[in-house]
C-alpha cells in the first residue's frame, strides 16, 4: 500500500506536485497537516481510500469523487458535497472546534459503519440537532463538549459506543445520548455530568468507567445491566 505522510513545512507548490505525482502512483493513504489549500485533484483521486486532513474540504471544488475512500478524518463537519462524493465511506472522524449551525446538520451515509465525533471544549451551545441516518452503524464514539442534540433515526446495528464528557455541559444532553446508546453489548464512559435516572443496557457485555467515580454511580450503572449482574 502507497502511503504518504507530512510533518514539515514546504511550499505551496511544492506540495501540490508531490500530491499530483503520489496520485500519479495510485495512492491509498494520504495523511496532511497543512493550512495551506489542497490541489483538487486530491479529491478525485481513483485510488484513495484513506484520507486525514486538518482543515475542511471547500464546498467551493468544482468535484469531488473518491470512489475507493473508506477512512476520512478531518476538521469540521463534512459538507455535503464532500459525503456525496464518497460512496464507500465506512469510518469518519470529525473534529468541531466551533459550531455555527445555522439549521439541523444531517449525516446521511449508508455505508457508515464507524463514526467519532469530537468537540471542542470553547465551543458555543445551538439548539439545532445533529441527526444520524446511519442504519449500518457499528460504533459511536462521541467526545467533549455537546454543543448540540445528537438523534439518531436507527440505532440497531450499533454494537459498541465511547462517551467522554470533558467538563460540565447540558446534562439533558447526555442522558438522551444514552438512551440512544442503551442497546449496545460494549460502552466506554468517561466522566459523567448526569446522575438523574439511567436507561436500561439490556445488551451489555462489556462496560469500562474511565476516570474517577463515586460509588453510588458505579453501582447505579452496574444495576442498570442485567447481562453484568448474571
Amino acid at each position: 500500500m502507497c502511503h504518504m505522510t507530512w510533518q514539515y513545512q514546504v511550499p505551496k507548490s511544492r506540495l501540490s506536485n508531490w500530491i499530483n505525482k503520489a496520485i500519479k502512483l495510485n495512492v491509498c493513504e494520504v495523511d496532511i497537516c497543512a493550512s495551506t489549500r489542497l490541489p483538487s485533484s486530491l479529491f478525485t483521486c481513483k485510488t484513495l481510500a484513506k484520507l486525514r486532513l486538518n482543515q475542511s474540504v471547500r464546498e467551493s471544488l468544482s468535484s469531488i469523487y473518491l470512489p475507493c475512500l473508506k477512512s476520512l478524518d478531518i476538521v469540521g463537519f463534512p459538507n455535503s458535497k464532500l459525503i456525496h462524493g464518497c460512496p464507500m465511506l465506512e469510518s469518519l472522524s470529525s473534529k468541531v472546534s466551533r459550531c455555527d449551525l445555522k439549521k439541523d446538520y444531517i449525516f446521511n451515509i449508508p455505508t457508515m459503519k464507524r463514526l467519532e465525533l469530537t468537540f471542542a471544549s470553547t465551543i458555543n451551545f445551538v439548539n439545532h440537532k445533529v441527526v444520524l441516518r446511519v442504519p449500518n452503524l457499528e460504533f459511536l464514539s462521541v467526545v467533549g463538549v455537546l454543543s448540540s442534540s445528537i438523534v439518531v433515526e436507527d440505532v440497531s446495528s450499533l454494537v459498541g459506543a465511547s462517551i467522554a464528557c470533558h467538563e460540565p455541559t447540558v446534562n439533558q444532553r447526555w442522558v438522551e445520548l444514552l438512551k440512544i446508546v442503551r442497546r449496545v453489548q460494549h460502552l466506554s464512559i468517561q466522566y459523567f455530568p448526569d446522575r438523574s435516572t439511567l436507561p436500561i443496557f439490556p445488551n451489555m457485555k462489556h462496560l469500562e468507567l474511565k476516570g474517577f467515580w463515586v460509588s453510588e454511580l458505579i453501582l447505579g450503572f452496574l444495576e442498570c445491566c442485567p447481562e453484568l449482574m448474571e
